[in-house]
């Protein structure tokens, strides 16, 4: 009796470990579908399946399930506006505006990151604080800017020097001065 409880702990480790793998690869599909929506591409794409499907024998019909559920979730994806979702959002500076913009986001976005140069703010629980600049620029898909306007140049070349020095790619910055 031992032996088959100490075996299925395995199993339940085994698909501890699937149910991870899993959850990346539906993250990757997710991305896929923006790209596919963006391109104008079909969801379903019959090489690409039967590549997979010949690449994972003898699992053929598990695969057949994870496919079938992949193609769902791009569908679902690709008919609805979600997808903004999967970003990640940093507002630097958490003045008016910034928790203004905070609230919009935090049903927008996947994560709403903020970072402010006064130690002593108290961000709601749906922020994720971040102690400097670099940490946020790093973290953070989109970058909003959201300092008075006489710090706006500076906080934008720092945001610029990070990611030059960091060589960092696929970063959107953006300040809202217009909008104050």
């Amino acid at each position: 009796m031992r032996e088959l409880n100490r075996l299925r702990e395995e199993i339940d480790l085994i698909d501890s470990e699937i149910k991870k793998l899993l959850d990346k690869r539906m993250d990757v599909v997710r991305k896929i579908a923006i790209l596919k929506r963006k391109y104008g591409l079909k969801i379903f794409d019959e090489e690409r399946e039967n590549e997979i499907l010949e690449r994972v024998a003898p699992y053929k019909e598990i695969f057949r399930e994870i496919l079938s559920y992949s193609k769902k979730t791009q569908l679902d994806m690709i008919s609805s506006r979600d997808d903004i979702m999967e970003f990640i959002i940093g507002i630097v500076g958490y003045g008016k505006m910034g928790r203004l913009f905070s609230k919009i986001f935090k049903d927008r976005f996947k994560s709403v990151l903020a970072y402010d140069i006064n130690p002593n703010i108290r961000y709601p629980d749906y922020i994720e604080e971040r102690n400097s600049l670099e940490d946020l620029v790093m973290d953070s898909d989109l970058i909003m800017v959201s300092t008075p306007l006489p710090t706006i140049h500076n906080t934008l070349e720092d945001i610029k020097d990070i990611i030059f020095n960091r060589n960092i790619e696929n970063k959107i910055v953006f300040d809202i001065a217009s909008i104050k």
